[in-house]
């Protein structure tokens, strides 16, 4: 039985979680200062990649960061553009 990794990515422009290796390459052109770490959890993945980049975005934890984006889906980049839009509608 084939173990699944999931892939916590986040740079100063965006974060995503990804399901292989050969999407965290594909994907790596896209994200400024890149940051990669491999889980056993989606949520792990997702915990690092939002607290990486909120930290380096905004200097801070997400835990002092008053809106947060909807959940990820796994393959989805969330761009610090697009999350900026949402916050402000």
């Amino acid at each position: 039985m084939t173990k699944s990794k999931f892939y916590g990515v986040y740079g100063t422009n965006a974060y995503a979680v990804f399901t292989s290796w050969n999407r965290v390459e594909q994907a790596r052109k896209y994200f400024r200062k890149f940051s990669v770490k491999s889980f056993k959890t989606f949520q792990e993945a997702e915990e690092f990649a939002f607290d990486g980049f909120c930290d380096g975005i905004f200097g801070v934890s997400p835990f002092f960061y008053g809106v947060f984006p909807k959940k990820l889906i796994p393959n989805n980049i969330i761009f610090k553009k697009k999350l900026l839009d949402e916050t402000a509608e």
